[in-house]
């Protein structure tokens, strides 16, 4: 199985570049399942930051039955995590 890494990406708005941008202490080596089940647990407090956006506290929990938010909104970009 392999792992894979997610980075933030910076968009220079003025010009081509699309750099990856290197995210905490590691090198940036944030795993895609780090980085979901993050913002899991962050949703279970009711908001998180958007893992798509990166939207500060965007992310919107969506309750069902249960104690743990089933689904998961952001109000900046719309994305959606289920």
């Amino acid at each position: 199985m392999a792992t894979l890494l997610a980075e933030r990406l910076h968009f220079d708005l003025d010009g081509d570049a699309c750099v990856a941008e290197p995210d905490g202490a590691s090198g940036g080596e944030l795993t895609l399942g780090a980085l979901v089940s993050g913002s899991w647990e962050a949703l279970a407090a009711g908001t998180a930051d958007c893992p798509v956006c990166h939207g500060h506290g965007t992310m919107r929990a969506r309750w069902g039955a249960g104690p743990r938010p089933v689904m998961g909104s952001c109000a900046a970009c719309g994305s959606a995590m289920a």
